[in-house]
């Protein structure tokens, strides 16, 4: 029972963090009034820490720590990213770009999964699975830097 415990403990040290993690920079977000270089900081952290995990795999300390930074990265982003669209679409754009928005994420949901999982299939091995992982992160994180601000 205590090793049941103990997996338990250590599972929510991640999100426990990355709940701390992400209060902080999006509370820096707000104060600074800016979303974009706040979000491509935490894509970009999560990036760094995907691959990371890919190599630190023999490690379970180094791995929850990447874990760490990941969820805050994670958490992070999904929080700042919400706000972007509103700060640069009329009041009509809004529905029809977030709806838009919102159903290709949930399309790059449930390609994600699938496609990670052919990869490390493939080269019998998490790290190249967890690089494509940090491409997707950080090409999202310039495509929200290139967006226009002033579009109202």
């Amino acid at each position: 029972m205590t090793n049941l415990l103990h997996i338990g403990l250590l599972s929510a040290v991640p999100y426990t963090v990355g709940a701390v993690g992400m209060l902080a920079l999006c509370y820096s977000s707000d104060r600074r009034l800016e979303r974009h270089w706040h979000f491509f900081a935490a894509v970009f952290s999560a990036g760094c820490a995907a691959i990371a995990i890919g190599f630190a795999s023999d490690d379970p300390a180094l791995s929850i720590a990447c874990l760490a930074v990941l969820a805050i990265g994670y958490l992070s982003a999904v929080a700042l990213f919400w706000t972007i669209p509103t700060g640069f679409l009329s009041e009509a754009e809004s529905a029809g770009c977030i709806a838009f928005i919102s159903s290709a994420g949930q399309i790059g949901s449930l390609i994600a999964p699938v496609l990670f999982g052919y990869v490390s299939d493939q080269t019998k091995s998490l790290t190249l699975g967890a690089c494509l992982v940090a491409v997707v992160l950080f090409a999202g994180g310039c495509a929200v830097l290139s967006l226009k601000t002033s579009a109202k």
